[in-house]
């Protein structure tokens, strides 16, 4: 899946913000932005939307980011940044120590959040890749657990070269090796 095709869920009670946040997003390509103003209503969306990261503001009106983020933890490990106006370090260590991805402070940078935003993506993605334990191209398949190449489902013998060179060739498509 492209990057800018994940499903982003903003979780803050300042409207004003929440649409600068979206616009941000927008112009840096993401598709998909869905938006909740307190606990309850990010609870509902994330059920509802099964969102692929989440952006949490810690000072909400029912409650704080940090509960959220332990029921979020509870159904998901999606990336999750806070992004807070809360900036003295115990709050920055509590939300880390919770194990959130990242926080942010605001006021904050938009180019440094969208970047951010891309490369916990971007994480995700390898996460998701290694939990898998198999790598897939076209009708290509490598097992990282068990070390063999499949083509159409169907077990391809290799040799211990072959099966190095395979695993190389299977990780760069589209890149030229000499």
């Amino acid at each position: 899946m492209d990057i800018h095709q994940y499903k982003i869920l903003l979780v803050d009670d300042n409207r004003d913000l929440t649409e600068m946040i979206t616009g941000i997003l927008l112009q840096s390509g993401y598709e998909n932005i869905v938006t909740a103003g307190s606990v309850a209503e990010a609870m509902e969306v994330f059920q509802r939307e099964q969102p692929d990261m989440a952006v949490l503001d810690v000072m909400l009106p029912d409650g704080d980011g940090f509960r959220l983020f332990q029921k979020l933890r509870e159904k998901s490990q999606i990336p999750i940044l806070f992004l807070s106006a809360k900036d003295e370090d115990r709050d920055r260590l509590f939300g880390l120590g919770l194990g959130a991805d990242d926080y942010i402070t605001k006021p904050f940078n938009p180019v440094v959040l969208g970047a951010k935003i891309k490369a916990l993506i971007r994480r995700n993605q390898k996460a998701s890749y290694n939990a898998h334990n198999y790598i897939t191209a076209g009708p290509f398949r490598y097992s990282n657990m068990t070390l063999e190449f499949f083509k159409n489902d169907q077990l391809v013998p290799l040799s211990s070269k072959e099966n190095v060179m395979m695993k190389l060739f299977i990780s760069n498509i589209g890149r030229v090796f000499t």
